[in-house]
C-alpha cells in the first residue's frame, strides 16, 4: 500500500490519498462502511459511477486507453470517507497520476477535492485527442474528395468504434459529476460544489465534441456512399452508349446472318466491305452524335 499525505486541509486535518490493490482494501483495518459494495462492483467494472451513502462515496471508473489496440481501458476504484481517499488499482496509471497531483502542491485540499484532481486529471489530454481525431477525420475527407479509399469501412468502423467508447465515457463522467455537485451543495464547501460544476461543465464540453465528431463522420459515411453511386452511375452511363452503339451492328448482323437466297448483297462482289462501311458510318455518326450530347449536358 502507497500513502499520500498532502497538506493540511480546511478542518486542520491532513488530507491523504491510500493507493492499494483490491486485497489490501479488502484487509484494510477499521470501519469501512459499503466496503463489500465496492469489491462486488470492482469484480467486474461495466462503467464509470459514484454512489453516495451517509458515511462514504465510493464508486468505479473505466477509463478508455487512448491510441491503444492491446488495452480498451483500465479499470480502478475509489472510497472516500472523512479526509481519507482510497484509490483501489492493480496497475501502474494511478501511481503516475498522483504525482502529479502531488507535484502541483494542492493547498489546503480536503480528501473530496483530491477525488475532484484526480477525475481533472483524467482529463488533461482529451481536448487534443479529440482535436487529432478530428485531423484525422478531415484528412479521410480530402482523400475521399479526390479517390474511394480501398479500406474506407475498416477506417470508418475504428473511428465509430473509438468515438462511441469515448461519447459513453463522457456521459458517465457528467453524471457523477452532476451527483458529487447536489452532494457538494448539501454537505461541503459552496466553493467544492462550484469546482464540481465546472468539471461537469468541462465533460459536458467534452460530451459535445465527441457528438460532433460523431455527426461529422456520418457525413463522411453518406460522402463515401455518394461518391460510390457516382462512380455506379458513370459505369452503368458507359455500358448504356456501348450497348447503343453497337445495338445497330447487332440488328445487321442478325438480318444478314439469315442468308435468303434472294438477298443481293449475297451475290454482289463487295457485298461484305459494304456491310463493313455502313457498320462504321453507323458507328462514327453514333459517337458524334453522344458527344455532342455530352457537351450539351456538360457546358464546362
Amino acid at each position: 500500500m502507497k500513502q499520500y499525505i498532502f497538506n493540511e486541509s480546511l478542518e486542520g486535518q491532513s488530507a491523504e490519498i491510500r493507493l492499494m490493490s483490491q486485497e489490501e482494501f479488502q484487509k484494510e483495518e477499521g470501519h469501512l462502511p459499503h466496503r463489500r459494495t465496492l469489491l462486488k462492483n470492482m469484480s467486474a467494472v461495466q462503467y464509470c459511477k459514484a454512489e453516495i451513502f451517509k458515511d462514504c462515496i465510493l464508486g468505479t471508473m473505466k477509463v478508455p486507453v487512448k491510441n491503444s489496440k492491446d488495452r480498451d481501458a483500465w479499470c480502478f476504484g475509489f472510497y472516500l470517507k472523512d479526509n481519507c481517499l482510497y484509490l483501489i488499482d492493480n496497475g501502474k496509471e494511478l501511481k503516475e497520476l498522483i504525482q502529479k497531483i502531488k507535484d502541483s502542491e494542492p493547498e489546503q485540499c480536503t480528501a473530496s477535492q483530491l477525488l475532484l484532481y484526480v477525475f481533472e486529471y483524467l482529463l488533461v489530454e482529451d481536448v487534443l485527442y479529440l482535436l487529432e481525431l478530428e485531423e484525422q477525420l478531415e484528412e479521410l475527407e480530402e482523400i475521399l474528395l479526390e479517390k474511394i479509399p480501398e479500406r474506407f469501412y475498416e477506417y470508418s468502423i475504428s473511428y465509430r468504434k473509438e468515438l462511441y467508447r469515448f461519447h459513453a465515457y463522457y456521459e458517465q463522467l457528467m453524471n457523477i459529476g452532476d451527483s458529487m455537485e447536489d452532494y457538494a451543495s448539501r454537505k461541503l464547501e459552496q466553493d467544492e460544489a462550484a469546482a464540481w460544476k465546472h468539471y461537469t461543465d468541462r465533460t459536458e464540453r467534452l460530451h459535445n465534441h465527441t457528438e460532433m465528431l460523431r455527426e461529422y463522420l456520418v457525413q463522411i459515411r453518406e460522402l463515401y456512399q455518394t461518391r460510390i453511386d457516382m462512380q455506379q452511375n458513370k459505369v452503368m452511363s458507359f455500358l448504356t452508349v456501348v450497348t447503343t452503339i453497337f445495338l445497330p451492328l447487332t440488328l445487321i448482323a442478325g438480318w444478314y446472318g439469315m442468308n435468303f437466297t434472294n438477298m443481293p448483297e449475297l451475290g454482289w462482289k463487295y457485298g461484305y466491305l459494304g456491310v463493313i462501311a455502313v457498320s462504321v458510318v453507323i458507328m462514327i455518326c453514333e459517337i458524334l452524335y453522344f458527344t455532342r450530347k455530352k457537351k450539351s449536358w456538360n457546358p464546362e
